[in-house]
């Protein structure tokens, strides 16, 4: 039964059935308007994606980026006591060739991501401040649960990739902030 005891036992903000009620209206509020906003970045960032070409990756960056995958499988195997071949078959289901097939398709998807980004931000001439940046760090540190900057800087791959990610971020909310929404 809803009442002002049991209301007082699981909320800290609420002391009366009628201010609990406001309090879970607010927190669902709050929940659709992120639930709306990460649906209209998704949308709008897949859209982009879609329109968008390549006509040149630059010069060995897909290959790098598909040997730093393909390494990372490799680590995980050595971890699991098993050789590369045997992980990649029987833990992930794929032959070696078609897993290093995915490996490069994934490469070349992160390199188009990240180059499409920075050539919105150019065109509109989007360009965070030091104090964006390291806002966006500090937000990420919470959100994926890393203890300081440094160490998700480091799982990042370093301070340029770091960089890459939060201008990415940027200019999806950027996007979705400007786009024209047509109903389908």
């Amino acid at each position: 039964e809803l009442t002002d005891e049991f209301v007082q036992s699981v909320s800290t903000e609420s002391t009366t059935v009628d201010e609990y009620r406001e309090e879970v209206k607010g927190l669902l509020e709050e929940s659709a308007e992120l639930d709306y906003e990460y649906a209209l970045q998704n949308s709008v960032w897949t859209a982009v994606m879609e329109k968008a070409e390549i006509v040149k990756f630059p010069e060995g960056e897909v290959e790098e980026l598909t040997e730093t995958l393909i390494g990372q499988y490799k680590t995980m195997a050595e971890y699991y006591g098993m050789d590369y071949e045997t992980f990649i078959t029987e833990q992930m289901g794929y032959t070696v060739e078609d897993f290093e097939v995915q490996a490069k398709t994934a490469a070349e998807e992160s390199v188009k991501q990240s180059l499409v980004a920075k050539a919105i931000a150019d065109a509109e001439k989007i360009k965070p401040s030091d104090k964006e940046y390291q806002e966006q760090y500090e937000d990420m540190c919470e959100e994926y649960g890393y203890e300081d900057v440094e160490s998700l800087m480091e799982a990042a791959g370093g301070e340029e990739e770091l960089k890459e990610i939060v201008l990415q971020n940027i200019v999806i909310e950027w996007l979705a902030e400007n786009c024209i929404q047509v109903v389908e």
